[in-house]
């Protein structure tokens, strides 16, 4: 049996977007809300997702979005009541127009090796990109019929670090194809999103710039000491720009039924083998060899347990681009 756990959402939970709040944003996200157009002067060209919502007494990230895409995109339809992907592709064939779709927004929260937390189904797994590559090929999500998304259309992605994985925006374009086409464009931003809306002027998107480095190990053999130094190194590869860190643990754990392993060279190759340990490792996007790998008895001649850690550690800077 192979159990696999890994903390993805730590960077970015409300509590790490405060210090934003502080320097006087209004509010900033990376899952939003958007304003509903009158359906009257909707055209059904151009479609925004809200694949979830602010947690109460948040700071206001959705507030903020709300803002920026009410101004950036009047004409789009606005739908803020679906949280998965099946259910994103149910409403585009149900209400297409006259015109197929050239232009999706999905917005929800992400990282560079977890992707979208966001579920494919309503009751089904978290849209990794194993899961994803999995219900394209055994055909449970359905192929877009032909025409509901345009030939020259694009999916946006409003979550941050994706457009770091080539890998999960080709799948999830390929879960979107239609019948009788290809893939479809998917777009999805390298650094950290944030919204800004200020009283008055109008509303902003910022991109802020992020490095990323995973620490083999797991989070007892990283002290304070060492991983505050990794912080200092990390921080500096965001030249000039004023940087927070955060930390995000990754662990994937197998049990098996064998005997001693000898070291950790052994543990890394008992787990390998391992087809689900390898679509795991697949999914996140990072190597065997970026995480530690030992094992434990279980006691009662149960086997071992092997854990594969790493400790990711992830700097976001205060310098501002905009797309």
């Amino acid at each position: 049996m192979t159990n696999f756990r890994t903390t993805l959402s730590k960077w970015m939970r409300p509590a790490a977007l405060r210090r934003f709040a502080a320097r006087g944003i209004a509010a900033v996200l990376l899952g939003v809300s958007f304003w509903t157009a009158p359906a009257a002067s909707v055209r059904a060209a151009e479609a925004v997702f809200i694949l979830g919502e602010d947690p109460h007494g948040s700071a206001g990230y959705f507030a903020a979005a709300e803002f920026y895409y009410r101004h950036s995109m009047p004409g789009a339809r606005t739908v803020a009541t679906l949280r998965s992907l099946a259910e994103v592709r149910e409403y585009l064939v149900r209400n297409k127009g006259e015109t197929p779709w050239t232009r999706i927004v999905l917005v929800a929260h992400g990282s560079p090796w977890g992707g979208l937390l966001v579920p494919i189904y309503s009751d089904g797994p978290r849209a990794s990109l194993a899961a994803m590559e999995e219900a394209r090929a055994s055909r449970e999500f359905p192929a877009l019929p032909p025409g509901v998304i345009s030939a020259d259309g694009s999916i946006v992605l409003e979550s941050c670090g994706l457009g770091r994985r080539d890998d999960y925006l080709n799948a999830l374009g390929d879960l979107f194809r239609t019948d009788a086409g290809s893939a479809q464009k998917v777009e999805a931003a390298q650094g950290f999103v944030v919204f800004y809306a200020s009283d008055p002027g109008a509303p902003q998107r910022w991109e802020l710039p992020i490095a990323i480095r995973m620490l083999r190990g797991g989070r007892a053999e990283w002290t304070e000491a060492r991983l505050s130094s990794q912080e200092r190194r990390l921080r500096e590869t965001l030249a000039g720009a004023r940087a927070h860190v955060t930390r995000d643990p990754i662990d994937i754990i197998v049990n098996y039924p064998g005997g001693p392993i000898r070291d950790s060279r052994e543990a890394e190759r008992l787990a390998t083998a391992d087809p689900n340990v390898l679509r795991q490792l697949h999914s996140l996007g990072i190597p065997a060899a970026s995480l530690r790998w030992r094992s434990e008895a279980m006691g009662n001649d149960r086997g071992l347990r092997v854990f594969g850690e790493g400790v990711a550690l992830i700097a976001y800077g205060e310098a501002r681009t905009t797309p």
